[in-house]
């Protein structure tokens, strides 16, 4: 415009009534090195506010811990979870974060958004590992035998169906003797593909392999990557949520130890995911990606990933455009908080399935160190008791429990549940076994919660306490 009209006056609006002058000259600071730009400088009459905090975590789960314990100590001193808001860079950043939330039961809702176990792609390839855990499950099943296309239509699905129903036996069972049925015979080729690869995946679970190990070879054999990203709108957002669910179910294998198991995650993912009512709540933390967050404000925020790789984005690192669209990004960022600011980095962290150490984002080096105050994880017990520590048992279960559970011993030691004794979980609060169903070397028990009604856990993994 200004070069079209020589006589045009450029009015620039540079006074913030939002944000504190830290955070304002956080802001000032990143914004500055971007060469593309009409030179521009907020400033505010607010009062200086408080230092930046930046956090060196030693991993996402640390990160997690540390939000949570933050926000949980601000609330008990009258805050409210509402005040709080975590900005992210990539969806993907989302799930470690909705672990640390749902294991210290605080309230959260993702907006622009869905919950990591909502999307398409984790719904499917959840339904993969149910169906090589149980083959009886007809319904998920018929949500996966023809994803990706495989040439097994409606048709086929239905008179698979029907002869199961005729048969009294599951839907996978007709499948494994499809040729002995002669309306499946043209279809039975397409059909034994697909059992091959389930039964292919039991048998290496039956040989030892480990869950992530499986699931890995299971997204190749089955095609589901190249699939998703053509059947979706965000292709590659999908595909990075279909291998982050691999960092899940490590994440997991670190926790039972000996006792991992396809059952066993698929009920520790039960855990993560039945107790969405909790976000329901007005008062609750807010989650969302910084694009989602533009024109929004909010009293406190967190900026997680605070990495090179991350924050800015690997295709920014290589090249200077795409730069320049980051530094931009971390701006709003930064400027969506009102009052306190907290800017974590973390010395390394699994990410689609794969450890990785990242260096601190470059954004972080272009603040004036007088604004900010640099804090780390110090190496002492977990200051809260609701968030799990890894490989360690809390000297607090120790001394009260009955049972030492298999997330956090070597050698788990198995209590003879019964019916009628009072326990406490980490999420669910106390209750009362209604009854117990032995299972292999495990038993499945269903518990009548005082919070949440009844549930049906697994004894091995419930991380159970068993009250007097």
């Amino acid at each position: 415009m200004i070069k079209d009209y020589e006589n045009a006056k450029v009015v620039k609006l540079e006074q913030n009534y939002r944000s504190t002058k830290n955070i304002l000259n956080a802001a000032n600071s990143v914004i500055k090195n971007n060469t593309e730009r009409h030179e521009k400088s907020l400033w505010t009459r607010n009062d200086t506010g408080n230092k930046i905090i930046s956090y060196k975590a030693s991993d996402e789960q640390d990160e997690g811990r540390f939000i949570v314990n933050t926000i949980k100590a601000a609330v008990e001193n009258g805050a409210k979870y509402s005040d709080y808001a975590v900005l992210y860079r990539m969806n993907s950043q989302s799930q470690s974060l909705e672990r640390a939330f749902l294991h210290a039961k605080v309230p959260y809702k993702i907006i622009g958004g869905r919950k990591f176990f909502e999307y398409r792609e984790i719904r499917d390839m959840m339904a993969y590992l149910n169906i090589i855990s149980n083959s009886s499950d007809n319904n998920r099943l018929k949500r996966i035998i023809n994803i990706p296309k495989r040439g097994i239509g409606d048709r086929t699905i239905s008179q698979i169906e029907e002869i199961g129903i005729q048969n009294n036996t599951s839907m996978f069972e007709v499948m494994e003797n499809a040729r002995q049925y002669d309306v499946l015979s043209k279809s039975a080729e397409k059909i034994g593909n697909f059992v091959k690869i389930i039964n292919d995946m039991k048998e290496m679970l039956d040989d030892g392999e480990k869950i992530s190990d499986m699931y890995e070879r299971l997204i190749k054999l089955t095609g589901y990557e190249p699939f998703i990203r053509m059947a979706s709108d965000k292709g590659e957002n999908a595909v990075e949520n279909v291998h982050e669910l691999t960092t899940n179910i490590i994440q997991y294998e670190k926790e039972a130890g000996a006792d991992a198991s396809i059952q066993g995650f698929l009920e520790y993912t039960a855990l993560l995911t039945d107790i969405d009512s909790y976000a329901e709540q007005e008062d609750a933390v807010v989650m969302m990606t910084v694009h989602s967050a533009k024109g929004l404000e909010f009293e406190n925020v967190f900026l997680p990933g605070m990495e090179d790789n991350i924050f800015p984005g690997f295709q920014a690192v290589m090249a200077d455009g795409d730069m320049q669209e980051e530094r931009r990004l971390a701006y709003v960022a930064i400027t969506r908080a009102k009052k306190n600011l907290w800017l974590i980095h973390s010395d390394s962290r699994m990410l689609f399935g794969h450890s990785t150490r990242n260096r601190p984002s470059r954004f972080l080096s272009e603040l004036p160190e007088e604004i900010i105050e640099n804090k780390q994880r110090e190496r002492i017990r977990n200051p809260d008791p609701d968030i799990p520590e890894p490989k360690a048992m809390r000297r607090a279960d120790i001394a009260s429990s009955k049972v030492i559970t298999s997330s956090f011993s070597n050698k788990p030691v198995m209590i003879n549940y019964t019916v009628g004794m009072k326990v406490m979980h980490n999420t669910f609060g106390e209750g009362v076994i209604i009854s117990v169903r032995p299972m292999a070397s495990d038993c499945m028990l269903e518990i009548a919660f005082d919070s949440v009604g009844t549930k049906k856990l697994m004894g091995k993994i419930a991380r159970l306490t068993v009250l007097d």
